[in-house]
């Protein structure tokens, strides 16, 4: 997998991206991660700004972008970071097989977690 740092030239300014793709000859897929949208990162602040750090978390959906790295992180650590199934269909059972053993895990690990009273 060849992985190298362009920058992508666009009416706004540049951009920095992050570009893979597999090596050897012929037609390859690419794959293009962008650091930072423009104009994106603005609103973000702006908004946050507006609506109070905590509660512009709240309503963004700040958090559940961290819970859903958090997951994809764990999955990479206990199953692995690539598929060892060599056609498509038995790829798409492991994945899954791993998504349910991850799934189960958090369920039985999960702590029973309320709201406190205040003052209490």
């Amino acid at each position: 997998m060849i992985e190298k740092t362009i920058d992508v030239v666009t009416s706004d300014g540049v951009m920095p991206a992050y570009v893979f793709h597999p090596e050897g000859e012929g037609p390859h897929p690419v794959v293009i991660f962008y650091f930072d949208i423009f104009g994106v990162r603005d609103e973000i602040i702006r908004a946050s700004r507006r609506q109070g750090r905590r509660k512009w978390k709240r309503t963004s959906g700040y958090h559940r972008r961290s819970v859903i790295e958090t997951q994809l992180c764990r999955y990479k650590q206990l199953i692995g970071r690539q598929l060892r199934a060599r056609c498509q269909e038995n790829q798409e059972t492991e994945a899954r097989l791993g998504c349910a053993v991850l799934n189960r895990m958090m369920r039985i690990a999960k702590p029973v977690s309320y709201p406190r009273e205040r003052g209490a």
